[in-house]
């Protein structure tokens, strides 16, 4: 499972055209998987924004300086711990996870897409 942000938001990070390039070989990837996979794509998350950081250091602050993206820093969060809980519970636990099954309506922000080969 990948939990990403979108190449719109990589550049809003000042990525290099370069970079932003490279950083797209990972859906290249995820599309020549041998088994399943989830993308999960979050529009205006930073990449700290998948850490705890945010939460951790005053989040207007963190913004006006650009080490977080546009996204509230507790709805990244939510979204972040959602999915990777998801997978684990599907994948660790043998446990049903629905998340995992398509779009959901309570993340309508996050573009999911799924592979099974």
């Amino acid at each position: 499972m990948w939990i990403t942000s979108d190449a719109g938001t990589w550049r809003l990070q000042r990525w290099s055209d370069r970079d932003v390039m490279q950083h797209q070989t990972m859906r290249a990837v995820f599309e020549s998987l041998p088994g399943d996979g989830y993308f999960v794509q979050v529009p205006r998350m930073f990449h700290l924004n998948l850490t705890d950081v945010p939460l951790l250091i005053y989040a207007p602050f963190g913004r006006s300086v650009g080490l977080f993206g546009p996204i509230d820093a507790h709805r990244a969060h939510r979204i972040v711990n959602a999915y990777t809980l998801a997978f684990f519970d599907r994948h660790l636990k043998g446990l049903p996870a629905t998340l995992l099954d398509g779009p959901a309506a309570q993340y309508p922000e996050v573009r999911f897409d799924t592979r099974r080969p």
